[in-house]
Parts: structure tokens; C-alpha cells; sequence
């Protein structure tokens, strides 16, 4: 779902599938590489555009608006605490 050609549901889904590795996860590693995939599934959701390689489905167009950089933050999207982990 979160492949090149993506769309709003699909995002969703991922996001939500990947929220539930992380709080299953028993390593920091897999924590890791799952924050890791929430945070480029979070920023595919926010920029509402097709631009380069990234196609949304349903905003076919890139917007020249949204030509500027973006950042996105862990603190911004929620991630799954590590177990045993004060965060």
C-alpha cells in the first residue's frame, strides 16, 4: 500500500498495520525499521500531490504549491513505545 502508485485507504491501512508491528515488536530493531516506514507512509499522506516517481491516485497532479520541502517528526505521527522503554 504504500508502494509508488498509492493512494488515501491504502496509506491508512499501511499506517495502521505498521503502528501494530511496533507496539508487537520485541526488538529496537524492528521498532526501528517500523517508525522508520510510519514516518515515509506519514509523509506520503500529508503531501496531497504526485511529484517525480510518487503518484497518488487521487491527486494525479503535482501542485506547484507543495514544491518545497517537508519534515515530518515521529512526535507528529505517534509511534509505538519501545517495551520497556520510558518513550
Amino acid at each position: 500500500d504504500v508502494g509508488v502508485i498509492r493512494n488515501a485507504k491504502g496509506l491508512a491501512r499501511a499506517a495502521t498495520a505498521l503502528q501494530a508491528i511496533a507496539g508487537a515488536a520485541e526488538s529496537s530493531t524492528l521498532v526501528n525499521m517500523a517508525s522508520a516506514a510510519l514516518l515515509i507512509t506519514a509523509s506520503a499522506t500529508a503531501r496531497r500531490e504526485s511529484r517525480g516517481g510518487h503518484m497518488r491516485e487521487d491527486f494525479p497532479e503535482p501542485n506547484p504549491k507543495l514544491a518545497t520541502r517537508s519534515r515530518l517528526t515521529l512526535g507528529k505521527v505517534g509511534s509505538a513505545p519501545l517495551k520497556g522503554s520510558k518513550r
